[in-house]
């Protein structure tokens, strides 16, 4: 069994590498963590970290985007009450944040189990992560500079 999810994970792997060298990507890949990142930048000069690994053991791939910044220490709480509003409302995926590091980013998963993605799979992952990323993290790090009130945030009408 172990045989088999180690062969899916590593085939689902180098789909993972062909579809972004289709899309003409400059990725850095780890093929010991069977991971492939790179560094996006938006028509509005945000930056982010797409990160796909494949996770054999639980025949995953994962998507983690993230952000060019850590959320402030003085601010963990109020970024974290906005965080469970923001995922409340978002379908696919989740923003993940680690309280004692400071670190955020925008996770989805697929299970792979004994079978193969498709590129088709990879590339909307890869679309739906990096504009949900957009979508929020300018507003999550206001919050963490303290320019934006979750109070403000969370009873505002937008």
């Amino acid at each position: 069994m172990a045989d088999n999810k180690e062969k899916y994970a590593f085939e689902n792997y180098k789909l993972v590498c062909k579809v972004l060298d289709e899309l003409e990507i400059n990725y850095k890949k780890d093929d010991e963590r069977l991971s492939a990142s790179f560094l996006y930048q938006d028509v509005d000069g945000e930056k982010y970290i797409p990160d796909f690994y494949i996770n054999a053991r639980q025949q995953l791939i994962v998507l983690n985007v993230y952000p060019e910044f850590k959320i402030r220490d003085d601010n963990i709480l109020p970024v974290a009450i906005a965080v469970c509003q923001i995922n409340y409302g978002v379908v696919d995926g989740y923003f993940d944040l680690n309280v004692a590091e400071g670190d955020i980013a925008f996770k989805m998963t697929s299970n792979f189990w004994d079978s193969l993605l498709s590129g088709e799979v990879i590339k909307q992952m890869l679309m739906v992560g990096i504009n949900t990323a957009k979508d929020w993290f300018a507003t999550i790090k206001k919050i963490s500079d303290g320019e934006l009130d979750v109070n403000v945030f969370l009873f505002s009408e937008d």
